[in-house]
């Protein structure tokens, strides 16, 4: 089960309450660009469109293995 991500506003109040005296508009961007990311990346997690760390971790050995090779 996902979890409850709070509302828009409490984010950016979250972000604003969390931000450096110093900070800059860029700063901000960033943090709402990282919310929006997670928020997505849950999107995916509840619609199925994930995959399992084990079958990427096989793909990614396999590829590495025809790289290797194909070099050789």
């Amino acid at each position: 089960m996902l979890p409850k991500l709070p509302s828009i506003k409490e984010q950016l109040l979250n972000i604003a309450n969390n931000l450096a005296e110093d900070a800059t508009w860029d700063d901000v961007l960033e943090s709402v660009s990282t919310c929006q990311a997670i928020e997505r990346g849950f999107a995916d997690i509840a619609a199925g469109r994930t995959i399992p760390h084990d079958q990427v971790r096989d793909y990614l050995t396999q590829r590495r293995r025809e790289r290797e090779t194909s070099v050789e």
